[in-house]
């Protein structure tokens, strides 16, 4: 759960990154080209 108080900047710029991240693993899964491109 994120809360919106003084860190929300930073919690934010995290969900930023995993998002990211999470963007990259699915590109992966979808194409190996992706996966060792990102990689």
């Amino acid at each position: 759960m994120i809360r919106f108080d003084s860190t929300s900047s930073t919690e934010s710029h995290t969900y930023e990154a995993n998002t990211q991240i999470l963007m990259r693993v699915l590109a992966c899964t979808l194409s190996h080209r992706e996966c060792e491109r990102v990689s």
